[in-house]
């Protein structure tokens, strides 16, 4: 790599595992051959600070590492505040790069990498858009886990032949959860306890909802429809309770959390996912094809 202009002379690559990260130095002027120094350390706290202060008493300006699922986050919170320059690079662009990987460690891959300046950073967003995108991220796996909750609930009538779904658009809410919770409770179900549950506007007469309600459910399978039942009120809970702290995240970026609800189409909701996922800044982005690849809108396969 000696033709190659060095851009950094005090560099470090860190390959990052689970348990323990492997640091790589080099140290030398642009002119000279580097010296080569590599140590390991664990991943627990106190060690990580350990491996920050040993990259302080080398000099090391610049820190690359690649961004290995979870691992590489809190090896970033910890050595950041150090004052290096913290790159990270997508494994995919070091691995497309030439040059003899399989024959050393990755650490001292990296640490050349980083020297001769051959991999460009990746965006790491402000802890702010961090927070506020785990968060709606986990309101996504939450309202997903709703959704396949409420499936269950249906596969339990089917197969015990009840058609409330039949003459009910929702069995969750109004009428339909009503009579649901007649099936829940074990009640005797007539004529007098329907048309007690049954809305006005229903389109479905008593008698109609009588015969849907006649089915075969066992004591196992109403026993398991209020387990989801359950489920699905402590999701409803959660869900109120992370709406309230997504509100307060956002509000550090009002301004913009309003005009993108000028946009068509975009509602409160949608303004907090582009902001989560996105940033209040593009500026990281060169152009829009940047932006959408970020964003996860382009296909990996044409």
């Amino acid at each position: 790599m000696n033709f190659i202009e060095v851009v950094a002379e005090s560099v470090a690559g860190i390959d990052v595992h689970q348990k323990q990260i492997t640091v790589s130095v080099l140290v030398g002027l642009a002119n000279a051959k580097p010296k080569k120094v590599s140590e390991r350390f664990e991943t627990v706290t106190c060690r990580l600070k350990e491996c920050g202060e040993w990259l302080k008493t080398r000099h090391v300006e610049q820190v690359l590492m690649e961004s290995t699922g979870q691992y590489w986050r809190p090896v970033w919170q910890i050595l950041e505040p150090f004052g290096f320059k913290m790159i990270l690079c997508n494994p995919r662009i070091v691995k497309n790069i030439p040059g003899k990987k399989t024959d050393q460690k990755d650490s001292e891959w990296l640490s050349e990498l980083a020297r001769y300046g051959l991999v460009s950073a990746s965006f790491v967003p402000p802890k702010s858009i961090q927070a506020l995108r785990e968060s709606t991220r986990l309101r996504k796996k939450i309202t997903q886990s709703m959704t396949a909750t409420k499936n269950e609930v249906h596969n339990i009538l089917q197969r015990s032949n009840i058609k409330l779904t039949t003459y009910a658009s929702d069995i969750f809410s109004g009428s339909g959860l009503k009579l649901l919770n007649l099936l829940i409770n074990g009640e005797v179900i007539t004529l007098h306890t329907i048309a007690h549950c049954r809305h006005g506007r229903m389109k479905a007469s008593v008698e109609q909802l009588f015969a849907a309600l006649d089915g075969v459910l066992t004591r196992n399978d109403r026993r398991l429809l209020e387990l989801n039942m359950e489920l699905l009120a402590d999701y409803r809970r959660i869900l109120t309770e992370l709406n309230a702290q997504i509100d307060e995240q956002v509000m550090e970026f009002d301004d913009l959390f309003h005009r993108l609800q000028d946009i068509p189409g975009i509602s409160q909701r949608i303004a907090q996912i582009i902001i989560a996922e996105i940033g209040s800044d593009v500026s990281p982005f060169p152009d829009a094809h940047h932006l959408a690849s970020w964003a996860g809108l382009c296909p990996g396969k044409l």
